[in-house]
């Protein structure tokens, strides 16, 4: 059974403009297989799932 890694992320506008939340993470994470991304309608809260074995590597993209 493989085990996967839920990392949720929460920006606030002053952080980040909506319009490039998702984009950004999205394209710091390539070469990394992601299950599932999702991003809310806010383009605030963003959702990734990535395989056990990937996930000390995508918290450090995601994070950077």
């Amino acid at each position: 059974m493989s085990r996967h890694l839920l990392l949720r992320i929460r920006y606030t506008a002053s952080e980040l403009s909506a319009d490039d939340s998702g984009a950004r993470i999205f394209d710091a994470m390539k070469g990394i297989p992601m299950s599932m991304f999702s991003l809310g309608t806010s383009g605030l809260n963003l959702s990734i799932v990535v395989g056990d074995q990937d996930a000390d590597r995508a918290v450090r993209f995601a994070l950077d």
